[in-house]
């Protein structure tokens, strides 16, 4: 009879240790895939951080919306002055010098002097006098206007009042007097709408033409310490003039 014998050297393996190669088999492809897929979400994470990051740096930090139709230079800002000057007064009551200041590149205070004694049509504040002549005093007037801007150019239209105080010399018709002419003073008040196109540059020059259309009222007459009953009658007069933004 043949007995078996088993092989000293070799054991068998037992159930436990099949068991645990087989679950280390399954886990390592597992393992590695949940760390592939972690990596994966880290670099997503990284490249929207990138993403962030460079739309924040690179996004413009309050800009302003730009202004086609403005010329450039001072006329783009919201608020800005300006001086100008009429000289075509010379041939008509007096030339202005004036200064306006603008709001919101739209609304305009404007505030202006004149000086009469340079105007050739001056006289006709001395209506009936006759022989008007050594004009003396000041025209003092404001106005506010609306700005419509056209390109380059625009529109202004508004009110505007002016006191004027007046003394000249005034011819008394013939009378016998050691001084053929009487001191006249005569005060007027203008109120009349101001109409005009403005047309600028970059460097801040512009230029103004328009014109003032209203009426103008006599508040004092006198001549010779005598007084005359005050007139009424329509105004208008012309601008053609320059000035300078800043």
């Amino acid at each position: 009879m043949n007995t078996l014998h088993s092989n000293p050297k070799t054991k068998p393996v037992s159930g436990f240790k099949c068991a645990l190669l087989i679950a280390l088999m399954f886990s390592l492809p597992c393992a590695f895939t949940l760390h592939a897929q972690e990596m994966v979400a880290f670099d997503d994470e990284n490249e929207m951080r990138e993403v962030i990051n460079t739309a924040t740096t690179t996004a413009p930090a309050a800009a302003l919306p730009a202004d086609n139709n403005s010329p450039g230079g001072p006329f783009e800002k919201n608020m800005y002055t300006g001086i100008y000057f009429n000289p075509l007064g010379f041939v008509a009551i007096g030339p202005m010098l004036g200064a306006e200041f603008t709001f919101d590149r739209r609304f305009i205070l404007d505030a202006h002097i004149r000086i009469p004694k340079f105007g050739i049509q001056t006289g006709t504040f001395a209506e009936g006098c006759g022989g008007e002549t050594d004009f003396k005093g000041i025209g003092v007037g404001a106005s506010v206007k609306y700005f419509f801007q056209i390109g380059n150019g625009g529109i202004y239209a508004g009110p505007t009042i002016e006191y004027s105080a007046l003394k000249y010399k005034c011819d008394n018709h013939g009378k016998l007097s050691s001084d053929p002419y009487l001191n006249a003073e005569t005060n007027v008040l203008i109120a009349a709408a101001n109409i005009g196109y403005k047309f600028m540059f970059s460097s801040g020059f512009y230029l103004r033409a328009g014109g003032y259309f209203g009426t103008y009222k006599e508040l004092t007459n006198i001549r010779d310490g005598e007084k005359y009953s005050p007139s009424t009658d329509p105004f208008y007069f012309f601008e053609l003039g320059f000035g300078f933004a800043f």
